[in-house]
């Protein structure tokens, strides 16, 4: 791996994000860890690899809960899947618009915690 490649695992287990990074909101890296940590709670793994600090030009790796790998390119137009190759060149404006149009696992997960909020959101 090159001096200018960062590659990062969100780790499920803690949510905090410290450090000088994580109050620079213009940092690309920021915002592939933005939009990975929204995810996290629906698929089984996310990973991602930057290949610049200046830059939107990250890989994120994502598996679901039902094992469906997906490599998705973000850019500064929004969100474009790279493999499996019958998918490559969907696109999206958000990752999780993208996801729940080529992952029905990921969209079912995600649909049923959103309607347990609004459930919750009734009650209050």
């Amino acid at each position: 791996m090159s001096d200018n490649e960062q590659q990062q695992t969100i780790e499920f287990e803690s949510n905090e994000l410290s450090g000088e990074e994580g109050n620079n909101n213009n940092n690309p890296i920021n915002e592939v860890i933005g939009v990975t940590e929204e995810i996290k709670a629906f698929v089984k793994s996310v990973s991602f690899t930057n290949h610049s600090d200046t830059s939107f030009n990250a890989h994120i790796f994502i598996e679901t809960l039902d094992g469906e790998k997906f490599t998705i390119q973000m850019t500064e137009r929004g969100f474009q899947v790279i493999s499996p190759r019958i998918l490559s060149g969907a696109h999206g404006e958000t990752l999780t618009g993208l996801l729940q149009e080529i992952s029905p696992s990921f969209a079912e997960q995600y649909y049923a915690q959103l309607e347990l909020k609004l459930r919750n959101l009734r009650r209050d």
